[in-house]
């Protein structure tokens, strides 16, 4: 007697469906909508498809885009107008969000039965993947300010505009709280899953939520967001935030996207190790050719010895300051390279603080020498002293 098919797997067969066409139906012609000739397919041919409630936004209009369709069996019946083609994509993206939800459901119910995540085969692991990046397209880009992740036509060549979902604010956030419970959902089921995702997807998650802070600062949404930065790799995280600071196609950051970001990273910067996550994030991104930019690291150093906003000065200058020169001593990064950048960050910060640079710096780097019989050395000369000292311990 046949096993019958578990429920998981159930959904993940119909996330495949949800993910698929055949190419010659819709991708040669320039004039149809692939979302909405795989919804047409699966609602032809797949019972007991998962619905959004009955107040839904997609099942509200649509009897109305049922009504606006031809009975003729083409994909010429979802060409017309943009109508059409957001209500469309709108109801398609709910019923990804669906079905990510009942994976995510079933994963997290044989939890909590056997505390151990179950396995997940690579083939559903790929699929999920790959079906993430529709979601993304229907779920995501289209409710993003300009200048918030990667521009929605940079992805696809099919979805050229979404006026009209950009300029309704409260439907943003809606679609936008949706979506952030989705992956909230996702990221809670399974680690394999939690792990590939945000190695892929990183950087399109944050946008979701902090995309939900720019239209309301006060959502409740922000906690979750919250426990996901908390697990999620701190080094990639910065290289997450940096890249969200770049402008794309000549279209800067929100203003308020890079203080959110910035303070972000400020956070990871005095924490534990932070210098160091950081330093290798920007090696991560720039490769060895960092530590010969020269303009790069002085901006760098700039930036270092400006203490964030409503920071504790002195408290993040004493931070700062040791962490360079522990990384000295331990050597995780050439000393020679650190130094340089150290030196900088020093002089930056005498001449915005001479106090702390005179606490945090000069007397830190002088303690070697105060028993020692040696002459006394100027300050301006101190640091360099203290390299060649530490290049000989």
């Amino acid at each position: 007697m046949m096993k019958s098919e578990s429920k998981l797997d159930k959904a993940f067969n119909l996330l495949e469906k949800c993910t698929s066409v055949e190419k010659d139906l819709v991708w040669t012609s320039s004039n149809c909508d692939p979302f909405a000739a795989i919804l047409s397919c699966l609602e032809d041919k797949e019972k007991d498809l998962p619905a959004c409630p009955s107040s839904c936004y997609c099942m509200r209009r649509r009897n109305a885009c049922d009504l606006a369709s031809t009975s003729e069996a083409s994909t010429s019946t979802f060409c017309h107008t943009s109508d059409e083609f957001f209500d469309v994509r709108v109801r398609y993206g709910h019923l990804i969000m669906l079905v990510f939800h009942e994976i995510a459901d079933e994963l997290k119910t044989a939890y909590q039965k056997t505390a151990e995540y179950p396995l997940v085969s690579v083939k559903h692991s790929a699929l999920l993947s790959s079906a993430f990046q529709f979601f993304i397209l229907t779920c995501v880009s289209p409710y993003l300010d300009q200048g918030v992740g990667i521009p929605l036509q940079l992805r696809s060549h099919v979805i050229k505009s979404w006026e009209r979902c950009t300029s309704d604010r409260d439907f943003r956030k809606d679609q936008l709280r949706l979506a952030a419970k989705c992956i909230a959902a996702l990221l809670d089921c399974n680690d394999a899953i939690r792990s590939n995702l945000l190695t892929r997807y990183c950087s399109d998650i944050v946008c979701v939520f902090e995309q939900l802070m720019l239209l309301d600062a006060s959502n409740s949404m922000a906690s979750v967001y919250e426990e996901i930065l908390k697990f999620t790799d701190p080094q990639l995280l910065v290289c997450t935030f940096l890249g969200l600071l770049k402008p794309r196609n000549g279209v800067k950051p929100p203003k308020q996207l890079t203080l959110s970001i910035g303070s972000r990273l400020s956070k990871i910067l005095v924490a534990r190790n932070g210098l160091g996550i950081t330093l290798s994030s920007y090696e991560e991104i720039n490769g060895n050719q960092l530590w010969q930019n020269t303009p790069f690291l002085s901006t760098f150093a700039k930036q270092l010895a400006l203490p964030p906003r409503n920071s504790r000065k002195m408290a993040y200058y004493e931070n700062v300051a040791s962490q360079f020169i522990q990384l000295i001593k331990d050597g995780k990064f050439p000393r020679e390279n650190v130094s340089v950048l150290f030196s900088m960050f020093a002089e930056e910060m005498r001449g915005r603080n001479p106090i702390a640079a005179g606490i945090f710096i000069d007397d830190v780097l002088f303690k070697p020498w105060e028993v020692s019989p040696q002459p006394y050395v100027n300050s301006s000369y101190s640091t360099l002293f203290y390299f060649k000292y530490m290049s000989h311990t």
